[in-house]
């Protein structure tokens, strides 16, 4: 835990290989000092192949950072202002960039890991 989602419009790929997209953000995000350890952290894209934002088709990445309540806001924005620094250096041309954070309640958050 925790995990950062995203989600980015097909011609995104074109622009950055998303392998390389989840490197970027896992580095900012361990390095950030909000998370004890780079092991927990888990990092994965989607790709939507149809979107309409509005009237206009527009390129988009969002990222999606989901962890157990119990950080401080500083901590979230740290967090959430080093990853929208990534994107924002890395995919100049993308025209909707937005990262938030959700809280995963630990009384509800099940997993299983072989």
């Amino acid at each position: 835990m925790p995990h950062i989602i995203v989600e980015q419009s097909a011609d995104v790929k074109t622009m950055l290989d998303p392998q390389v997209l989840c490197k970027l953000l896992f580095e900012a995000a361990f390095e950030t000092g909000v998370f004890a350890s780079p092991a927990a952290i888990k990092v994965r894209v989607h790709t939507a192949d149809a979107v309409l934002m509005g009237t206009d088709i527009q390129s988009f990445v969002h990222a999606e950072m989901r962890m157990l309540a119990g950080r401080t806001n500083d901590e979230k924005t740290k967090v959430t202002s080093a990853l929208l620094a990534i994107l924002t250096t890395n995919l100049p041309d993308v025209g909707n960039l937005s990262v938030d954070i959700c809280d995963l309640h630990d009384s509800a958050y099940t997993k299983r890991v072989l």
